[in-house]
Order: C-alpha cells, then structure tokens, then sequence
C-alpha cells in the first residue's frame, strides 16, 4: 500500500493554501474553493489540513488576485 506523504513532503514541492494566503491575502479559502468548483485551479494533492497547488494554480490565482 503506497504512503500519503506528509504535508512538509508536499509543502516542498507545491504550494500549500497557507503559502498561496501568505502571497495573496485578500484570496480567501473560500475563494480558492470557488474557483476549484470552475475549474480554474485544481489541487495536485491534499492532505486532511491543506491542500496544495501547482505552479501553474498559483500562476491563475496571482492574475486573479490582482
């Protein structure tokens, strides 16, 4: 049975929701959960605390925050 790897692991590799509110403060978690429900961003992993966000998700949160 393959391991879910811990947050730190993930936090090395992508951007974590309290990485993206650090960047961005006015993007809420619900703002992030608005625009996975359209489709504009999709977690790459998620853990039961966070969920974690590709480069390219934070590229389409950052044009969408400014």
């Amino acid at each position: 049975m393959p391991s879910v790897p811990d947050d730190d692991a993930l936090r090395r590799q992508f951007y974590g929701t309290r990485d993206v509110r650090s960047l961005y403060p006015r993007v809420s978690e619900n703002h992030l959960r608005y625009l996975e429900k359209w489709g504009l961003i999709r977690p790459a992993a998620h853990t039961s605390r966070e969920r974690f966000y590709s480069f390219t998700d934070l590229s389409t949160i950052k044009q969408l925050a400014g």
